[in-house]
């Protein structure tokens, strides 16, 4: 991937007018959310998720995007949900997650999403469990991982049942995969069709991931 543009960062009066909500995800994609800005938000009275990417990413001299080791610990420990893939959760931990690891990390719940291969949910309370991705054609994944988690994140504050809530964010990645651009995202009834195909099919992990 490359950069050939950058936005300016957004600051505190950008967002001062955000209403009330019961979740809030903080997704930035190259540092336009600063990290001070992203704690001011993950202090608000709601569920709060962050998206490991945008912090996780420097820009080489050629333009190109490379990893890059992050670890904010004050941030990671205010938020209560982050997602994550296998090379942005390594980019924090230093190593493949385990079990142990992640409970070190700072969030109560990881979703660490593996593309076709499904989404490893971690949560301090309830463990570790495998929650597959539903098969489907992929024409674009675009936006499947923001789908997730905001489906996670819509169900997560109706039920709190975790992996309900993983199966429900995994159902709207799989509409969203199947045409190019977020184009569809299902119908309720089509989602908790395929939402609870997926959570047949969860399992529970122990040890390393």
């Amino acid at each position: 991937m490359r950069i050939t543009h950058r936005c300016e960062s957004l600051t505190y009066s950008d967002l001062a007018n955000i209403p009330s909500t019961l979740a809030l995800h903080i997704g930035p994609v190259f540092h336009e959310v600063p990290e001070s800005l992203a704690l001011r938000l993950a202090q608000r009275e709601c569920v709060v998720s962050l998206e490991a990417q945008g912090y996780t990413r420097r820009l080489g001299r050629d333009g190109r995007v490379n990893p890059r080791k992050w670890n904010n610990r004050h941030l990671l420990r205010n938020v209560g949900v982050m997602k994550a893939s296998e090379n942005e959760l390594r980019a924090i931990t230093g190593d493949t997650a385990s079990a142990r690891r992640l409970a070190k990390v700072g969030p109560a719940i990881i979703l660490l999403t593996k593309g076709t291969m499904g989404t490893v949910v971690w949560s301090r309370n309830e463990g570790v469990y495998k929650v597959p991705a539903y098969q489907t054609h992929v024409v674009d994944p675009t936006g499947a991982g923001d789908a997730l988690i905001g489906g996670f994140l819509v169900a997560w504050v109706r039920t709190g049942e975790l992996l309900w809530s993983c199966a429900v964010g995994s159902a709207i990645a799989s509409f969203v995969v199947e045409s190019p651009g977020p184009s569809n995202f299902g119908s309720s009834k089509e989602i908790e069709g395929r939402a609870q195909e997926i959570l047949n099919g969860a399992t529970r992990m122990r040890g390393r991931i």
